[in-house]
């Protein structure tokens, strides 16, 4: 139960640090392989 109740707060794994340092402010900007995660919309312009 611990356990459970340490990492139920957590909406998204394996976020990176990079979006997590600029607080949510990544969607507009994401341009790396944390795209996946914070905007797919935003994969067809990787390069």
């Amino acid at each position: 139960m611990i356990i459970s109740a340490l990492f139920g707060q957590y909406d998204q794994l394996f976020v990176g640090t990079r979006p997590l340092s600029m607080g949510g402010a990544f969607i507009a900007v994401a341009d790396d392989a944390n795209t996946i995660t914070w905007n797919p919309a935003g994969l067809p312009g990787l390069r």
